[in-house]
């Protein structure tokens, strides 16, 4: 009889300190991105645009850049670039090196219709200023 209840006692303890690790992590998620909310929006200048330009064009040498938009990181910082093609795709680059770290060049920028402030997080997380954007899978 007492190894069940302590059987239970643990297993309890143990729910409920997940329970707990995974509010507190979903409240400093909320956190991050109601900072990024309060950011003013950055531009892209038009140094940094020429040089995603031509970074675009080593990778994709046929494509015609629509636009170029900066994406900020969880931590509020501009640190990724969206570059929307004139047919239909997307990319986007780390700022910094240039790196290429998603691409997709038969569907339309998961930012499409977002307005204001576009947070990316990795693929397929996607935030704008008023709400999350959904990813198509």
């Amino acid at each position: 009889m007492k190894v069940r209840k302590i059987s239970r006692f643990l297993v309890a303890a143990i729910f409920i300190v997940f329970s707990l690790a995974m509010l507190n992590l979903n409240i400093n998620l909320a956190n991050a991105v109601s900072t990024l909310l309060e950011n003013e929006e950055i531009k892209v200048t038009e140094t940094e645009a020429k040089t995603i330009r031509e970074r675009v064009f080593q990778i994709f040498p046929q494509e015609n850049v629509n636009s170029i938009e900066p994406l900020y990181s969880l931590d509020g910082q501009p640190d990724f670039t969206l570059v929307s093609f004139k047919k239909q795709g997307y990319a986007v680059f780390f700022s910094q090196s240039g790196e290429i770290l998603e691409y997709d060049m038969q569907a339309a920028s998961p930012f499409k219709d977002a307005s204001g402030t576009l947070t990316y997080a990795g693929p397929a997380h996607y935030f704008s200023r008023k709400a999350a954007v959904i990813p198509i899978f």
